[in-house]
């Protein structure tokens, strides 16, 4: 376990001044990494190219920046990490098997993916000199898997409480705090992108599930099947 945990260490993948990476995805998440690389003058990543399911879609940048083939993307020589930030579990679980056996590092933001496939993911940290990262997947920008194995490595922790979700703080901040209708909550949460176009995973507490399996992992050490993780929702 020590030698996952260690392999997970955002330092084991920082190595080279231009770090060439591979995005897969380009929705809220995608936008704003993007964004990130671009305005930082000082960055030490190179984005290489995006992969997209969408090429004739309006897009905010020159569409030269995409592709339509993400297997192409991350094979390229030049390609050390494969970010992917979409919404498709199979999907990233395949892109992750592709990218790990070409030993490239492979980071995500699809908590379905990772809860499903987190055993096979401590297997392949343990016997590939890979990284794989997804505390994105967790809760936004709480770097909460940091602290987890940082500050309270060496602390017994109990239990884990609070609003993992993102849609749901926004939702019910906007109720308790604004007056507002559930819909209309939830209409802004879409549009605002805190909510996917297809909430159905924030509402029915499927997300939350996910979170708590990969969250177990670091603070209790265990990980948890899906179907022992009870959950529910509206």
């Amino acid at each position: 376990m020590t030698q996952t945990l260690h392999k997970m260490s955002v330092s084991g993948i920082l190595t080279q001044r231009l770090h060439q990476i591979a995005l897969l995805g380009y929705g809220v998440v995608g936008q704003g990494l993007f964004q990130i690389i671009k305005d930082d003058l000082r960055s030490k990543f190179q984005l290489n190219g995006i992969s997209i399911k969408d090429k004739n879609k309006t897009r905010n940048i020159p569409h030269f920046h995409f592709q339509n083939t993400s297997s192409d993307l991350v094979q390229h020589i030049d390609i050390v990490s494969v970010i992917e930030a979409t919404d498709d579990p199979d999907f990233a679980w395949k892109i992750l098997l592709l990218a790990t056996n070409l030993g490239k590092n492979y980071i995500s933001a699809n908590k379905k993916m990772v809860a499903a496939n987190l055993s096979k993911i401590v297997d392949i940290m343990d016997n590939e000199e890979v990284s794989i990262l997804y505390e994105a997947s967790t809760a936004g920008a709480i770097p909460i898997i940091r602290i987890l194995e940082t500050y309270f490595s060496e602390e017994p922790i109990l239990r884990l409480r609070g609003i993992i979700n993102g849609s749901s703080n926004y939702i019910l901040s906007k109720i308790f705090l604004e007056g507002k209708e559930f819909q209309e909550a939830l209409n802004e949460a879409i549009q605002l992108g805190f909510a996917e176009s297809d909430p159905s995973f924030d509402l029915n507490g499927s997300d939350v599930q996910n979170k708590l399996i990969i969250l177990a992992l670091h603070a209790f050490g265990v990980i948890a099947p899906e179907s022992e993780v009870f959950f529910f929702g509206n």
